[in-house]
């Protein structure tokens, strides 16, 4: 029956310090808090006679072009060619063709510019008129918390009293531990003493007859 009670506690004290270490775990990960993610509205016009030079603010923002709509004026025959172009700092890039009168809309799945950049745009035809390249998108951001800094110092302060009071727990169970294993020693070996006395007491006993 002591080697019964003996296992039933030591298993009682592993499940305690398990329960303790995934909790520790718990609270050391947290829960997860994604920054907010925001998107704000861009709209800008390009045209033949003069490019476009839109400077995107500085991280965490990032501008996003999706698409680019051609308006040409009515005396700008069908059929008339307009090729737009873009890039960084300076417009290189062929990005869309577009036609008077069939091709005046193109989706450009998100053209992505970094932050701290001047997206370049221009358009080049051969024809004479008001021929203009209408630009949507956003620019995207996250919005970080004024005390994001002081909030993550803190954590890293929590981390640390967390990590010790593991220790302690780990501590205090093996002494636990330690404790209940000695007991149980004790009384085997006052069960042992008992034992030898009776056996003592009886060749006395037998001596004495």
């Amino acid at each position: 029956q002591m080697g019964k009670r003996k296992v039933e506690v030591e298993e009682e004290v592993e499940e305690e310090e398990e329960q303790s270490e995934s909790g520790s775990e718990d609270s050391m990960m947290g829960p997860e808090m994604p920054f907010p993610v925001i998107r704000v509205f861009f709209g800008e016009v390009v045209d033949a006679a003069k490019p476009l030079v839109v400077p995107v603010p500085e991280a965490p923002w990032r501008l996003c072009v999706t698409q680019a709509v051609l308006v040409a004026d009515d005396k700008v025959p069908d059929g008339t060619r307009v090729v737009l172009k873009c890039g960084l700092d300076s417009a290189k890039t062929v990005v869309g063709h577009f036609r008077v009168g069939a091709v005046e809309t193109i989706p450009l799945s998100v053209l992505e510019f970094p932050s701290e950049s001047d997206a370049a745009f221009s358009l080049s035809t051969k024809v004479k008129g008001k021929i203009e390249v209408h630009l949507s998108g956003f620019f995207e951001g996250v919005e970080i918390p004024d005390d994001y800094e002081e909030s993550d110092e803190d954590g890293e302060e929590d981390e640390d009293d967390e990590e010790g009071d593991d220790d302690d727990d780990e501590e205090g169970g093996a002494a636990k531990k330690k404790m209940i294993m000695g007991g149980d020693d004790d009384e085997d070996e006052d069960d042992e003493d008992d034992e030898e006395g009776d056996v003592v007491m009886g060749q006395d006993d037998d001596a004495e007859e």
